[in-house]
């Protein structure tokens, strides 16, 4: 009898042991299959922290989000164009992306922004968009 025991004791904790992992590799499976969701909030979240300290003092999670949103419709006008023929897309901290969102937060937000510290939030947008899977790797030299 206690052959058949230890035998039953064993099977069912190899048992429990194979569906405890087939549970974790479908769990696994579920979170890699969805599309990567940008949200804007959860980028605000992320990004500002990493910010400096002198960053952090000068822009609000307000002016993250107002950052990032005058971004996203940037690289809109940018899709127009390169559907005419007449653009192409560059996403990241261009010169003409800081300068395009440093304008629209002076003039709409009445916000006088440095462009370096636009140029940080657009950066840590790229890391940030590169960590939940968004994009891929990062291209050598920015096109201006």
């Amino acid at each position: 009898m206690r052959g058949i025991t230890a035998i039953a004791v064993g099977a069912a904790l190899i048992a429990v042991f194979l569906l405890l992992l087939s549970v974790m590799a479908w769990q696994e499976a579920r979170t890699r299959a969805g599309p990567a969701e940008y949200i804007l909030s959860d980028a605000v979240l992320w990004i500002r922290p990493r910010l400096n300290q002198r960053q952090r003092n000068r822009l609000s999670s307000a002016d993250v989000l107002a950052i990032l949103e005058w971004q996203v419709y940037f690289l809109q006008i940018g899709v127009r164009g390169v559907r005419r023929g007449e653009a192409e897309v560059v996403v990241g901290h261009t010169e003409t992306a800081v300068a395009y969102v440093c304008q629209q937060m002076l003039s709409i937000a009445e916000r006088d922004l440095d462009p370096d510290d636009v140029a940080a939030v657009l950066e840590g947008q790229g890391e940030y968009l590169g960590s939940i899977g968004a994009v891929g790797d990062a291209v050598d030299g920015a096109i201006d």
